[in-house]
């Protein structure tokens, strides 16, 4: 488990994020404190075409804290 951590911790995978070709919806809490929502922004960025949906009112559980507009993002997402 440590060490699962610690590459999650160390790993750097932006690069990457330009090869990414499907449709792609990023869903970040403003008020995360364990994932900064300038990440959020810069995978909008280089994920072209991707949605960025932002939480005002979640920490890092928006799935649960905002669980009504999370669930509306998600199903509006997926019927396009």
């Amino acid at each position: 488990m440590e060490q699962a951590l610690i590459a999650l911790r160390d790993e750097d995978l932006r690069g990457d994020l330009p090869k990414i070709k499907i449709p792609t919806l990023i869903m970040q809490a403003k008020q995360d404190r364990i994932v900064a929502y300038a990440l959020a922004e810069q995978m909008n960025k280089a994920i072209k075409g991707s949605t960025l949906i932002p939480f005002e009112n979640s920490g890092h559980a928006l799935f649960l804290e905002e669980k009504d507009k999370f669930n509306a993002e998600l199903l509006k997402f997926l019927k396009q």
